[in-house]
């Protein structure tokens, strides 16, 4: 049941003499919809299932040994951002919570760690610098608004006409237009890189 109401009631739903129970998240198309539709539960599934993924190819890699880190770098590129970015245009918003933002910079900053041999202790903004890669909170923005702009090129992307009281829905222009200001303001070695995909 997706509602924002703290009391609510609904007939319970049989099949023959057995009652269904309602659950409290539902997974459709790889995405993880929770009763409140905060993608919360999402991003830890996913956060889950990318460190995992680390984890199996960390085995190959060690602080002086295994693979170069150009090697590295392409496996958290090609395996380990798509598990991060999947349908990111629909569940972007929950990145703005700084639990949210720190799991997905916690897989980034572990696979970077791999990448570099770096100490634990290393902070996420050091990591990202000496690895020439961007923030995965403003990488996972730009692939929000390019998403939301292939939508809307296709007329496929539709709003709300009136939104519910509670968790406002924001039409996606100021997304593309605060995405696409953040990338126009990196650094030019960043910023090319992102448009070299």
């Amino acid at each position: 049941m997706f509602t924002w109401n703290k009391k609510w009631t609904l007939r319970p739903i049989k099949v023959g003499n057995t009652t269904i129970a309602l659950s409290e998240s539902a997974k459709f198309l790889g995405v993880t919809l929770d009763s409140k539709l905060n993608f919360n539960e999402h991003i830890t599934n996913i956060t889950k299932k990318a460190t995992a993924s680390l984890m199996q190819c960390r085995r190959a890699v060690g602080p002086t040994w295994g693979l170069n880190p150009k090697t590295c770098n392409w496996m958290y590129n090609t395996i380990i951002r798509p598990i991060l970015t999947y349908c990111c245009s629909i569940w972007i918003r929950a990145t703005n919570t700084d639990v949210n933002s720190k799991k997905l910079k916690r897989v980034q900053a572990l696979a970077l760690r791999i990448m570099t041999g770096a100490m634990p202790s290393t902070p996420f903004s050091s990591l990202n610098y000496l690895t020439n890669t961007i923030d995965i909170i403003i990488y996972l923005r730009g692939e929000a608004a390019k998403g939301a702009a292939r939508l809307r090129a296709y007329d496929s992307w539709s709003l709300e006409k009136y939104a519910p009281t509670k968790g406002l829905l924001k039409p996606t222009p100021p997304l593309i237009t605060n995405s696409w200001q953040i990338l126009t303001s990196l650094p030019t070695s960043v910023g090319t890189s992102l448009y070299q995909r």
